[in-house]
This record gives structure tokens, C-alpha cells and sequence, in this order.
């Protein structure tokens, strides 16, 4: 009986164990420079927002939503409340970069269950200096 017990116990120790998803890589194309990673914070607050965080700063993609929508497309716009928008920031060479015109479209796609926002090449301008750069990209949950 004691043999069983430490079999259960040892079994239901195993069965708790559960191995960590690789986490899907997201893809960035500044003027011609590639850049990727996996180190990706997903944000969802009950306050009504939701982001993806690329963790050295390369991008930050924000809803007006309590989770990540799953919708066929979002409408990239400075920060907006209204939940059918997107806000999009690039860091490139110590620079902030946002889309500045409101027709500026962003996809989406389910990829092995996660959310994926894709970025068609689109002008993007830094909010510091008068500068600009051609960016696109696939933004994957992780």
C-alpha cells in the first residue's frame, strides 16, 4: 500500500511538470536590416489594454482591448481608445518611430494557436527628429 502511495504521489509530481512551449519568433524589417527575436512579454489587463513588448525595446504593439484581439485586421493609429485600433512603436538606432497617416492596415492570422499581426512595408516616422524609415514586420504572440 505504501508502494502505491509513493507511486500516485510520484506520478501525479510528474504529470504536474509541464514543458515550456518554445515561443515563436517575431520578424522586423527597418530599411533593410533584418532583426528577429523571441523575447516577446504579452501584457492583458482587466483595465482594457493589451500589448506585445519586445523585451530590448524593438517594438511595442498595443490594443485598447482587455486581451489580444483575434480579428481579420486593425487600423494602425497614434494611441487610440477605440478597441477596432492599433498603436505600433519602433526603436531603431536609438530612435522612436510610429506610423503617422491613418491608412496604415495591420492582418491577422492564428499560427499554431497564438496571434500573429502582420505589417505590410509602411513609412514610419520618428517622433523625435525628422527622419523616417520603411518598416515591416510579423508580430507573433509568444
Amino acid at each position: 500500500m505504501k508502494n502505491a502511495v509513493l507511486v500516485a504521489i510520484a506520478a501525479l509530481a510528474f504529470a504536474a511538470c509541464k514543458k515550456d512551449e518554445p515561443k515563436q519568433f517575431s520578424h522586423l524589417l527597418v530599411n533593410g536590416a533584418s532583426f528577429s527575436s523571441n523575447k516577446v512579454t504579452k501584457s492583458e489587463t482587466k483595465g482594457g489594454a493589451s500589448s506585445l513588448v519586445e523585451e530590448d525595446n524593438l517594438f511595442r504593439l498595443s490594443f485598447a482591448t482587455p486581451s489580444l484581439p483575434g480579428n481579420a485586421v486593425y487600423l494602425l493609429k497614434n494611441p487610440s481608445p477605440y478597441p477596432e485600433h492599433a498603436f505600433l512603436t519602433i526603436q531603431y538606432q536609438h530612435n522612436v518611430y510610429r506610423v503617422t497617416r491613418d491608412s496604415v492596415w495591420l492582418d491577422f492570422n492564428f499560427i499554431n494557436g497564438k496571434r500573429q499581426y502582420v505589417l505590410a512595408p509602411t513609412w514610419f516616422e520618428s517622433v523625435t527628429s525628422e527622419d523616417s524609415v520603411l518598416v515591416e514586420g510579423v508580430f507573433n504572440e509568444p
